[in-house]
């Protein structure tokens, strides 16, 4: 059922904040490209940390180009004096090429979708900013049923949730973000020019 990801990141806060609410999450986009993996790891243990702290950490990439397809992020000083996880002072969904052009100028991240966070945190935000969401999410595991190993959310329930992006949920008005630069190979491979940098060519250049 597509509700976008806001609801699929409430069902998995929920889920694992019955578990343990200190839980850390994360979570990625299925479809994206990642061709530093040891890096990521890295990155990912970082920005655990802050996330245990209260932060829900998104991974931030440094852009290319003016690029309109991605959400951009303004970033302050670092969380701890020592940490090169950074606060962020905006979230600024999709733009404009000219304000894309004044974004990259002006040093700003490409958000690439992933988050890094505490199950009880998120779960407060998206109660705090979408407690519809937060409340379908509820319902859905409540009345889930077991298939084998899978767990089946309800549908009705489950389709009670706005469907909106996590990040017009919450992380455009959350006070929490923060942000980990990434340099890890990332594509979201949302063109087929992004497919063919990602392939191997052969000696007449195909791909």
């Amino acid at each position: 059922m597509r509700r976008d990801s806001g609801p699929a990141v409430a069902v998995a806060a929920e889920i694992a904040a019955r578990r343990s609410p200190d839980q850390v999450v994360v979570v990625f986009a299925a479809d994206h490209v990642v061709r530093d993996g040891k890096g990521l790891i890295a990155l990912c243990k970082q920005a655990a940390l802050a996330a245990a702290d209260g932060a829900i950490v998104t991974l931030g990439i440094k852009p290319t180009e003016p690029a309109t397809g991605y959400g951009y992020i303004r970033v302050g000083a670092p969380l701890r004096p020592e940490s090169d996880i950074l606060k962020v002072e905006a979230f600024i969904e999709k733009p404009s090429r000219p304000k894309a052009e004044q974004y990259v100028a002006d040093g700003y991240f490409w958000n690439c979708g992933n988050f890094i966070f505490r199950a009880d945190v998120m779960q407060g935000e998206i109660a705090r900013f979408e407690p519809e969401m937060a409340e379908a999410a509820r319902l859905a595991i409540d009345k889930a049923v077991k298939d084998l190993d899978f767990m089946i959310l309800d549908a009705e329930a489950f389709g009670q949730a706005p469907k909106k992006s996590i990040d017009y949920a919450v992380m455009e008005h959350s006070d929490k973000i923060a942000l980990a630069p990434a340099d890890i190979g990332w594509s979201d491979v949302g063109t087929w020019a992004a497919v063919r940098e990602l392939s191997d060519r052969d000696e007449l250049g195909n791909s």
